[in-house]
């Protein structure tokens, strides 16, 4: 099926990342899907990281889609978290 992702802020996050804007549309296609999207660190708190601490970044990933073209449109929120150094 298409799908159609866009991404929302966690209102309890508290790392500084730009996530990013607007929709992106992956049409269907035989095999499987991977995705790469790139994260940035807001440069105006990219001060406050410290090396070798652990962060938690938080964001929910919007999902819409069709099953088989047929219906109405299918709504889906993902709950993400990401740790890091």
């Amino acid at each position: 099926m298409d799908l159609s992702i866009s991404f929302r802020e966690d209102p309890v996050n508290t790392t500084k990342i730009k996530l990013p804007e607007g929709k992106f549309e992956i049409e269907n296609e035989d095999g499987d899907k991977n995705i790469i999207i790139d994260f940035k660190f807001d440069e105006k708190y990219k001060d406050e990281f410290v090396k070798n601490n652990m962060y938690i970044f938080r964001f929910i990933l919007q999902t819409e889609f069709k099953r088989n073209d047929a219906g109405d449109l299918s709504y889906i929120e993902y709950p993400v978290e990401i740790k890091f150094k």
